[in-house]
């Protein structure tokens, strides 16, 4: 005779089930806290960043006068043109060591780092060599502060006959 067996009970989940979901969501917590740090200290170094090239961009005019000053001296040798020259070459020794760097100016023209402020006819010259800096660009970090102005050399001037 086959007897009629009680229903049986459901089979208990394992007790490790909470443990196992708890852990899981401590790590991804601290994956979450991990990523938050990150992200913080890549902002404030993009922060930083730009706050220096903004102090840097800033001070550019004052090597522009200081420049102006010294070509406006009479005399080079003049106590006053010399102490310009002084003050000149510290800030820039000072701007050096903050990541200031000046544009190299020399060559062919490149429009990444250039400006055209005029075209010169030459005959000496390859067409967009540059052949005079009018006013040095400066860069920090890999990124122009400022374009350097220069004067680029072009096709020879053809007289009429």
């Amino acid at each position: 005779m086959v007897s009629e067996s009680a229903p049986r009970p459901a089979p208990e989940p394992p007790a490790d089930d909470g443990a196992d979901e708890q852990q899981n969501q401590i790590l991804r917590l601290q994956a979450d806290l991990e990523n938050l740090r990150r992200r913080s200290e890549r902002r404030r170094r993009e922060a930083v960043a730009i706050a220096r090239q903004d102090l840097l961009t800033g001070i550019l005019p004052v090597l522009d006068n200081l420049e102006r000053a010294l070509q406006a001296a009479a005399d080079p040798e003049d106590q006053l043109a010399v102490g310009v020259g002084m003050v000149r070459a510290q800030l820039l020794e000072t701007l050096g060591r903050a990541g200031l760097e000046a544009v190299p100016a020399a060559g062919r023209f490149d429009p990444r780092l250039h400006e055209v402020v005029a075209c010169i006819p030459s005959d000496e010259h390859d067409e967009g060599q540059i052949v005079n800096v009018v006013r040095t660009g400066y860069q920090a970090d890999g990124v122009v502060l400022r374009a350097a102005q220069v004067q680029v050399a072009g096709p020879p001037r053809q007289d009429d006959a």
